[in-house]
């Protein structure tokens, strides 16, 4: 609420949605056992969200593999580590390599049936399956009132950092026929946005 010094704005990160996209994920794929993430190690949130991840993935008891990559290289290793350890769908904890990297993710879940969940819907527009997290448009459009409240002389002492507070699910439904899947009625209702 007072982050002191010249610190404000917005955060991305929320922890407590990683929770909410594995429940997504096991709703959509209820025989699901194995669940792989990838992550990019260098992101700030990587290891309370990797965390937070393994928590939820306990509520349904899945086995968890991780595969960090921090690079395009390591990207590819990780995807044919997924890959060849037959996971049955990946949580890929959102950033910008994941961004830059959507339609590489999208093309291997659907050359591999591994049906995947982020977090920006950027991603989904990209190809994978569904993405649950905050409107990034709608954070974006926020900093510029704490650009306005600084110029008019407040200090960003006194701003409080801001979490999201406008969350959206976007679902690929090409994808998931792509994939097979027929996407619950439950998880339809609540999509802000379906992507056909």
């Amino acid at each position: 609420a007072r982050p002191g010094g010249h610190f404000t704005g917005v955060t991305f990160l929320a922890y407590d949605l990683v929770g909410k996209r594995v429940e997504l994920l096991h709703e959509a794929l209820p025989k699901m056992k194995r669940l792989a993430v990838l992550s990019r190690p260098e992101h700030p949130g990587d290891a309370k969200e990797l965390a937070a991840t393994r928590a939820a993935a306990k509520t349904y008891e899945l086995d968890v593999s991780h595969h960090p990559a921090n690079n395009q290289t390591e990207l590819e290793a990780a995807l044919s580590a997924i890959a060849a350890q037959r996971a049955d769908a990946v949580v890929i904890l959102p950033d910008a390599l994941m961004v830059q990297q959507r339609d590489a993710l999208a093309r291997f879940s659907i050359q591999n049936r591994i049906p995947a969940i982020s977090g920006w819907a950027s991603i989904a527009e990209g190809g994978v399956l569904m993405t649950y997290g905050p409107n990034l448009k709608e954070r974006f459009r926020r900093l510029g009132y704490f650009v306005d409240r600084i110029f008019r002389g407040a200090s960003a002492s006194e701003l409080p950092i801001e979490q999201p507070t406008k969350l959206e699910l976007v679902v690929n439904l090409r994808t998931a026929k792509a994939l097979g899947i027929t996407m619950p009625p439950t998880i339809m209702v609540r999509a802000d946005r379906g992507i056909e």
